[in-house]
């Protein structure tokens, strides 16, 4: 990927934080507009926070998004192609409004059994739930992780 695709991606990433900012990512899943945040969602009620599986709670949580290759609190690159995007990855910092947002869309995603089989056709794949956390974390081809890839998928789906 050269130097303009890495901009260009940058630029699409950013314009996607635009959207998502300050709302519920899990209610801008199911197509609504709320803007509270993750925790007083009532999709996730009774789901653990992370991985948003029933039975455990995010403290004991196994599916940790990987570290070290996007914001540990919203999933979004801090930086592209040596290109500032959001936060300060040296103090841990996220933009207000973009917490929590790649990983329970990604999650939602796979858990979703109708939006799960067209995953796999436009990616190519089929995943088990751990398979399906490296995946998301992992860095390929254009610069961002597969969650962030994943997600500007569903929101170019939606419009």
């Amino acid at each position: 990927m050269d130097g303009r695709e890495r901009t260009d991606m940058g630029l699409q990433v950013k314009e996607l934080m635009d959207e998502m900012r300050g709302r519920c990512a899990l209610c801008w899943w199911h197509g609504r507009r709320e803007k509270h945040r993750l925790q007083h969602c009532g999709y996730a009620y009774g789901h653990c926070l992370r991985c948003l599986d029933r039975g455990h709670k995010i403290r004991d949580c196994v599916k940790n998004f990987p570290r070290g290759k996007a914001c540990f609190w919203c999933g979004f690159p801090q930086k592209l192609g040596g290109q500032h995007i959001h936060g300060e990855a040296g103090m841990g910092t996220c933009e207000p409004g973009l917490e929590d947002t790649v990983g329970p869309v990604c999650w939602s995603s796979w858990r979703d059994l109708q939006t799960r089989a067209r995953m796999e056709r436009e990616f190519g794949r089929t995943w088990t739930g751990d398979e399906f956390r490296e995946w998301m974390g992992r860095v390929e081809s254009k610069g961002v992780t597969n969650g962030v890839l994943l997600l500007l998928w569903l929101w170019e789906e939606r419009e």
